[in-house]
């Protein structure tokens, strides 16, 4: 679950873009516990290593943040 640790501010565009992205990087990767990897045991009973599925072996992840402006819906 997401927990807010830092504050981005909103503030529109002047040129009137009404999309935009942020990237935050570096978060640890929580399903790994920041390792990158699982044990596993192949055919053989061999203990070998299983890179995480989430972050793929690099053991941190980059949040993708998008944010789409329109109009106001209140009246």
């Amino acid at each position: 679950m997401s927990k807010v640790d830092r504050m981005i501010e909103l503030k529109p565009d002047r040129t009137g873009d009404t999309r935009e992205v942020l990237v935050s990087v570096g978060h640890r990767c929580e399903y790994c516990q920041g390792n990158g990897y699982f044990w596993g045991v192949d055919k053989i009973g061999k203990h070998v290593k299983t890179p995480c599925p989430i972050c793929q072996g690099k053991k941190e992840l980059d949040a993708v943040i998008g944010i789409q402006w329109k109009p106001t819906c209140k009246e």
